[in-house]
């Protein structure tokens, strides 16, 4: 079949027969079903047993605009009627059959109370655009050159966007590497090259998209029309930059980012010096190359080639430059062939690595696809994932990692999906009085319920709530979370008003609802595209110049979008300063917010945004002198509000001034030797803790005053007070040090959500940059240096919340039960963390991290959070966690999301165990010789040192390393420690032939930590810096006597418990463990099943097992055995036999023993 062909069912089904497995049965039926926007619906057959017998369709449509959504709906009620799992369906236009849809529908069902009912969230189509004028090349490969159908899993993938996207992601990345590799950038700054080829991904990826609404000409694209207007163009060229210089770059820069009637060719009749030329550094006019011309055309003919294309404005194709700051990015847009950034032709037009022609191979649609319909074409979410990969190659952390894997750092839709529908269920429960279920079918259900749709009251509140939500993503990237809940708000808006203005209700939501931070400034530019793409979707263009051809100009959003470092506040003083009440600085904030939010967000002609800059510019300096002015001052009036406030407090403490008695009886259990309960009568004074309250605020408001009466100016206060005012919203190559929302968004009160993916990033990574210190001096209460950033951003996130609102991240698990997550764990606490899902691993492709979604709320804890393990990954999220939630209470240990069974096995464990750390034992990490290739050798090596010096032989140990290791036993491999721990004192000189071998290690065996070149001119580092000698392991080794004794020893990293009895003189490695003094029957109880499982719940999970570090070991429950019968029925027993005789030991049921022993 010819995909690029109108519809004909014949073909059709003969395609379908050809495409699907051979027990495809043909059966033309017209069906009786007419509803909605169906008119026709047509069976062409089905498979009697394949592909869970997928049923295939034709039907006959009447929306004349292709409404995706609504025809979708219809298609699973339909399927719903009639309890079909999979169908694939043509979908084609009643009255024009030239382009239709084919698409791939499943939906889930479950079963209760006797009957079958469909998962509503779950029903989900893939569709591909087919029939005239189509770009057939992604559906011709994977709906007609990979053969027949194999199986269920096989026709998923060929409906796949991700696999799509992958191929696609593939191939610009390839590009993307060989544009750093040629690209000459003005002026030449090789640091910057991966930003500038990003940015030009960027614009170029935008001007595709809009390209689909035929906003831009074919021809600038076409090279056989170029040849017509370039001079000497040749496609392939590897020296000429002409395609770039005078096509794209006054593309980008002098028509899409010029007002029509202005758009004009830079003059160069009075000469090309500055002072000379007004035009100079005008960047929204056309360049010509000087002297001679690179057109074939006169002026006025190539701007009719450009005449046809709307101005969009919103600063994506602002020229950047900067004459003051020759460091800041350039975009070389220039007539002087010496001040212009070049990028050969053949990298645009190269016939299979061009990127022209790699973007003309794929199917586009301009519309962001949702989890329920998604067409198998490259959608604006796309920019997402390529930019999330590239921006991971342009970040030192995650270079290596980005450049291997694809996909690892954007998040997913349907995980997004559900964080924003948790998010607006949690918002709106509180702004409405309704209950949770009503709220969670508004938001989730694909068509409005019919009990809501009669609830006006309702529905206006909902509509009205939504339009005045404020959200934040601290974290932004590409936009995800922004894009999520922007496509979600207006789904439920227009769900329940289907009349509204769409494009005027996503520009309110943009303009005033929605924000994001992010410390790149090249994401923050990603952001704000994905909006103007959002934006531009809902307009039709036409062809009226004078109405810029329908396309409202882009609002610029650099005060909706800011790139700053999220985690770093201001000073206090700076930030009491700003915000406390004055007259005159009220005004000049006023009149800050007036050009930021109502005049700069619209404003679109190149001189009246440089005038409003300017002006901007004038009322920040204003700002720092009045602040200035003032900070090292006491405030009266500040004082003065706080010593009213201190009389108020005194006056209400005159009615606690009585005693009041108030007598309590409590219960007392008895002793260990009296279990005798008993009662105890209990009297206190009521008033008296009042009394502590009111004195306890009263002494923080009087250091408040001392504090504001004793402050004085500094050189810091000055800094400070340099960085608010230097901030610059309108200059995009900039990322600020510090966020403050009151002063960059105008918001004081905080945000009704805040959202996100934040970086994981160790913070030890940061040690000895002054970052670090940065991040410590901000005294977040959940800092620890072993410590994670997305620790931070949890705190600063529920920081920026208004009383009362939402966090949902998703993150590392591993605060769950990491040493370092102890604080952040306490600090949750201290508000109410509601929702607890632990991903596990695999949500990132390619990415092993362990995952969880929290959303926590911004008041006290109500000690119930619903939690759950996500174990079927096939299922709906939002169902699977309705049907298996439990409410858990939490406190500051390892947090463990258990089902009742698990929570009664946990608490006997406990409650019958002693932890290892309350044993008189002694755990110790093995070896760290800090260069093993010098301090671990072979037995032939052992042997050569040995025979060369037989006193070798006092030094040199056997040692195991972790993979060594096996449950109950060990495997050597022939390898021998040398010995020489420093606290044993050995004077090297004994050991001339050790030192011998040492030596020939050189300046990599000293302690110093530094740095060197090596004799083949390679740069090396001495190992880390210690007072021990050059000759010594880098570990003192102070316990090196236990070595000589019997222990227990285990593998630091492991699947399963492997614990091993080790024969005295046995030395290991710092990737082992040993246990020391401990009875051996603890062996038995250490590799149970029993011991297994608790571990896991209170260990950190690496994907590839689990870490039996000391911090966890430690913990582990053992039961103390006191009489010699049990302890010889624990050793004689097979192994079945004493695992259940393990669980009898901690009064586990018979019930419990079974879940432990299968599990």
């Amino acid at each position: 079949m010819n995909l690029a062909q109108p519809y004909n069912r014949e073909d059709f089904v003969k395609f379908i027969t050809d495409f699907l497995p051979d027990d495809f049965e043909e059966e033309i039926k017209t069906i009786n079903y007419t509803h909605g926007l169906f008119q026709k619906v047509i069976r062409l057959g089905h498979c009697a047993e394949t592909l869970n017998k997928i049923q295939c369709f034709e039907i006959i449509h009447t929306s004349a605009s292709d409404a995706r959504i609504s025809l979708s709906r219809e298609m699973f009620r339909y399927m719903k009627q009639n309890a079909i799992e999979y169908a694939l369906v043509a979908l084609v236009p009643a009255d024009n059959p030239s382009v239709y849809r084919f698409s791939f529908i499943s939906m889930s069902y479950k079963s209760g109370n006797g009957k079958i009912e469909v998962e509503n969230s779950n029903p989900k189509r893939y569709s591909f655009l087919l029939g005239k004028d189509q770009h057939i090349r992604t559906p011709q490969d994977y709906l007609i050159n990979r053969g027949k159908v194999k199986d269920i899993n096989d026709l998923k993938e060929r409906f796949s966007i991700e696999v799509l996207t992958k191929d696609f992601y593939n191939e610009l990345f390839h590009w993307y590497e060989e544009a750093i590799k040629n690209f000459i950038p003005y002026p030449k700054n090789d640091e910057k090259k991966e930003e500038h080829i990003i940015r030009l991904i960027t614009r170029l990826m935008f001007v595709w998209f809009i390209k689909q609404k035929k906003l831009i000409p074919d021809e600038i694209f076409d090279v056989e029309y170029l040849k017509t207007i370039l001079k000497d163009f040749n496609p392939f060229d590897k020296t000429s930059s002409i395609y770039y210089n005078a096509i794209l770059q006054n593309l980008f820069f002098a028509t899409l980012n010029c007002e029509i009637e202005d758009r004009q060719f830079s003059s160069d009749s009075t000469g090309a010096f500055r002072g000379y030329n007004s035009d100079y550094n005008i960047k929204t006019k056309y360049r010509d190359n000087n002297g001679s011309s690179w057109f074939l055309k006169s002026h006025d003919e190539i701007k009719s080639l450009f005449a046809s294309i709307p101005f969009l404005n919103g600063g994506l194709f602002e020229c950047l430059t900067n004459v003051e700051d020759k460091n800041d990015p350039d975009d070389g847009f220039s007539r002087d062939k010496n001040k212009r950034s070049f990028l050969a032709n053949n990298l645009f037009f190269d016939e299979e690595n061009g990127i022209i022609s790699i973007l003309k191979k794929y199917n586009w649609t301009i519309e962001e696809t949702s989890p329920a319909d998604i067409e198998v074409a490259l959608d604006p979410e796309l920019l997402g994932k390529v930019f999330e990969n590239l921006l991971g190659t342009y970040n030192p952390e995650t270079r290596e990692t980005a450049r291997k894997d694809s996909g690892s750092f954007y998040t997913p839709r349907p995980i997004v999906q559900y964080m924003t529908d948790e998010s607006l269920i949690s918002y709106l429960s509180k702004k409405i009085d309704c209950n949770l279920d009503t709220i969670h079918r508004l938001i989730t259900s694909l068509e409005l319920p019919e009990d809501i749709q009669q609830n006006k009251q309702l529905c206006n509140d909902v509509i009205n709530n939504l339009q005045k939500i404020k959200i934040l993503d601290p974290a932004c990237g590409s936009g995800a979370f922004p894009m999520g809940l922007l496509n979600r708000i207006v789904e439920i808006v227009t769900k329940i008003d289907p009349q509204i203005n769409r494009y005027r209700l996503k520009l309110n939501l943009i303009e005033n609802c929605i924000y994001g931070v992010d410390i790149q400034t090249i994401a923050i530019q990603i952001s704000k595209l994905r909006c103007f793409i959002s934006l531009i979707c809902e307009q039709e263009a036409n062809t009226n110049k004078n109405d810029n051809y329908g396309i409202h100009p882009l609002p610029n959003l650099e005060t909706k979008f800011v790139a700053a470092n999220t985690l770093v506040s201001l000073g206090k003083d700076i930030t009491n300063e700003i915000r406390y009440p004055d007259k005159r600085l009220d005004e000049l904030k006023q009149e800050l917010l007036d050009i930021r939010v109502h005049k700069m967000i619209n404003v679109a002609s190149f001189k009246d945004k440089k005038a409003l800059r300017i002006a901007d510019k004038q009322l920040c300096d204003q700002v720092a002198l009045l602040v200035s002015d003032r900070i090292g001052k006491p405030n009266e009036e500040y004082i003065n509000v706080r010593l009213h406030r201190i009389n108020e407090l005194e006056n209400e403490k005159k009615k606690y001034n009585d005693v009041k008695m108030k007598t309590i009886v409590q219960k007392i259990m008895g002793n260990l030797f009296d279990d005798m309960e008993r009662q105890e009568t209990l009297s206190f004074d009521e008033n008296k803790k009042k009394r502590e309250d009111i004195d306890r605020q009263i002494s923080t408001i009087k250091r408040e005053i001392d504090r504001e009466k004793n402050k004085v100016r500094s050189s810091k206060t000055e800094q400070e007070i340099k960085k608010l005012v230097g901030w610059n919203p309108y200059k995009p190559t900039s990322s600020s040090e510090f966020f403050d929302a009151h002063w960059m968004f105008n918001l004081s009160d905080g945000f009704d959500i805040v959202i996100g993916n934040p970086p994981y990033v160790q913070l030890q990574k940061f040690k000895g940059k002054d970052i670090q210190t940065v991040y410590k001096n901000q005294n977040y209460q959940t800092y620890e240096a072993t410590g994670d950033l997305y620790c931070l951003f949890y705190e600063k996130g529920i920081e920026l919340l208004k009383d009362g609102g939402i966090l949902c991240y998703i993150t590392s698990n591993k605060w769950m039960r990491a040493g370092y997550g102890e604080s952040l764990r306490s600090y949750f606490i201290k508000y109410n963390p509601t929702l607890l899902i632990d991903l596990g691993a695999n949500v990132f492709t390619s990415a092993t991290v362990d995952t969880n979604i929290l959303l926590v709320e911004k008041k006290g804890y109500d000690k119930k959070t619903l939690s759950c393990t996500l174990r079927d990954r096939s299922q709906e999220m939002s169902v699977f966690v309705r049907q298996n939630a439990i409410a858990m209470e939490y406190t500051k240990d390892a947090w463990a999301i258990l089902n009742p069974i698990e929570q009664s096995i946990k608490a006997k464990i406990e409650k019958y165990g002693t932890p290892l750390k309350d044993w008189d034992v002694s755990i110790y990490r093995g070896v760290l010789t800090g260069c093993n290739e010098a301090f671990i050798i072979s037995g032939e090596k052992r042997k050569e040192l040995i025979a060369e010096d037989p006193k070798s032989d006092e030094i040199i140990r056997p040692i195991l390393r972790g993979r060594d290791i096996k449950r109950y036993g060990y495997e050597f491999a022939d390898l021998w420690l040398i010995a020489t721990f420093p606290s044993k004192h050995y004077d090297i000189d004994d050991y001339p032939a050790v030192k011998k071998w040492l030596q020939s290690f050189g300046k990599k065996l000293e302690q110093t930590g530094e740095e060197y070149i090596d004799s083949n001119g390679i740069k090396q580092k001495c190992r880390k810096k210690t007072n021990n000698k050059w000759f010594e392991t880098q570990d003192s080794i102070a316990y090196w006597n236990d070595f000589s004794k019997q222990k227990i020893v285990w593998s630091d990293i492991a699947t399963e418990p492997t614990f091993a009895l080790i024969d005295a003189g046995i030395y290991f490695n710092n990737t082992c463990y040993m246990l020391c003094n401990a009875p051996q029957y603890i062996l038995q109880i250490l590799n149970s099943p029993l011991m297994g499982w608790y571990f896991r719940k209170i260990s950190t999970d690496l994907g590839n097992g689990q870490r039996y570090f000391k911090q966890f070991v430690e913990l582990l429950p053992i039961i103390k055995l006191k009489e010699d019968v049990d302890i010889n029925l624990l050793q004689k027993e097979t192994k079945y036999n004493q695992y259940r005789y393990i669980c009898s030991l901690y009064q586990l049921t018979e019930a419990e023993t079974n879940y432990i022993i299968g599990s």
